[in-house]
């Protein structure tokens, strides 16, 4: 929210970031630990094996799934995104994006003010919910 334009007020709801390789590796490692976990859950339990084993096989198997779920997610990334990425550019390429008048829907306005003459400016929020006047 570096420029501000007088008279308005801006609230950031989100902010969105790209996802890097680092990220993504984490989520494809966890997900697979999780899988990992119930996996010996199940086993576990239908095995009936005293706590001190099942913890320790709770630990290796998700120790083990996050280190599987990160190497798949690093070599789907670095052998399967370019050719997904040259795929992509060609179906853009092949075809020119051209807006049809009937999917075109004017934009409206985030905010509707008016002018109240005991409290001044009062904003009208398209989210109430998230509207400061609400918050308790």
């Amino acid at each position: 929210m570096a420029d501000h334009n007088k008279g308005k007020q801006f609230y950031e709801l989100t902010r969105e970031k790209p996802y890097g390789i680092f990220h993504m590796i984490l989520v494809g490692g966890t997900a697979c630990a999780v899988l990992f976990f119930l996996i010996v859950s199940l086993i576990g339990a239908y095995e009936g094996l005293p706590m001190d084993s099942i913890i320790l096989a709770f630990l290796t198997a998700v120790l083990l799934g996050f280190m599987l779920g990160g190497s798949i997610t690093w070599l789907a990334i670095k052998y399967i995104g370019p050719i997904v990425d040259k795929i992509d550019d060609e179906k853009s390429s092949a075809q020119p994006v051209v807006p049809s008048p009937e999917l075109m829907v004017p934009i409206e306005s985030v905010e509707q003010t008016e002018l109240s003459d005991d409290k001044g400016q009062t904003v009208d929020f398209v989210f109430p919910e998230i509207s400061p006047d609400q918050q308790v």
